[in-house]
């Protein structure tokens, strides 16, 4: 499959455990998760694809990620997006319904994705409609999201940042150094890792049953398949509801 020059969106005529392998041949990606207002990216090489049992394990220093095969229909490539003059094509990897299970976008241009699947058959697709965006607001200043993010940042304990959904888990380790408010949502950035978490998707936190687990929940108080995992010391702050102290 050559990238086209002109934009497009096609659709690989190849199944997941297929395409998740190629992955390996195009440099650094971002392999994003998004579920009920969190965006969970993870940037790097993916050094090795492991299929068993139904499932890819994208595996590297910069990544950690599970995708259960059955649930992907179809996979589309998209060549729209562009930083300066490099190309950055995108793949989504979607369930029955048309949305991502998640999505790869390639970081180091059209060169190394074309080589890698140079083999892959593909059909041009018409232009999709663009899903509607959630409409932007500022976040509250005791938003929980960023409330308990914060509490985590100044514990200077590592953590693990899991992001669950239908199909998909991907998971970050490390310290939280910062939390920014920007465009709505609390950001964790890192070299290798971002989390997006928009205001007021997060309502409260509740703990796992094993204590050391704090599970973001929604209004209706369902989880939105965000969860916190770190040592006690690192969640001291927070009260057993995962409320800040």
């Amino acid at each position: 499959m050559q990238t086209p020059t002109q934009k497009d969106r096609r659709k690989l005529n190849a199944d997941a455990s297929t395409i998740i392998p190629l992955t390996t041949g195009i440099g650094r990606l971002m392999a994003i998760g998004k579920h009920n207002g969190a965006t969970h990216e993870r940037i790097g090489s993916v050094n090795n694809v492991t299929i068993a049992d139904g499932r890819a394990r994208l595996e590297g220093p910069a990544h950690s990620a599970v995708v259960d095969l059955a649930q992907v229909n179809s996979i589309t490539a998209d060549f729209s997006a562009a930083m300066g003059e490099k190309a950055m094509p995108r793949l989504d990897f979607l369930n029955s319904s048309g949305e991502p299970v998640f999505s790869i976008v390639a970081l180091d241009g059209r060169d190394g994705f074309d080589r890698a699947f140079s083999a892959v058959p593909a059909e041009p697709l018409t232009d999709g409609v663009e899903p509607a965006r959630p409409e932007r607001r500022e976040l509250a200043k005791d938003d929980p999201g960023f409330l308990v993010l914060d509490t985590i940042r100044q514990s200077g304990e590592p953590v693990e940042l899991r992001l669950e959904r239908p199909g998909f888990t991907q998971t970050w380790e490390g310290i939280v150094e910062r939390v920014s408010d920007g465009m709505g949502f609390a950001n964790v950035m890192t070299e290798s890792f971002h989390l997006h978490l928009r205001g007021g998707s997060v309502a409260r936190w509740n703990w796992d049953n094993d204590a050391s687990r704090l599970v973001a929940l929604n209004a209706e108080g369902e989880p939105i398949g965000l969860s916190i995992r770190g040592s006690a010391s690192a969640l001291s702050a927070l009260g057993a509801d995962g409320t800040t102290l």
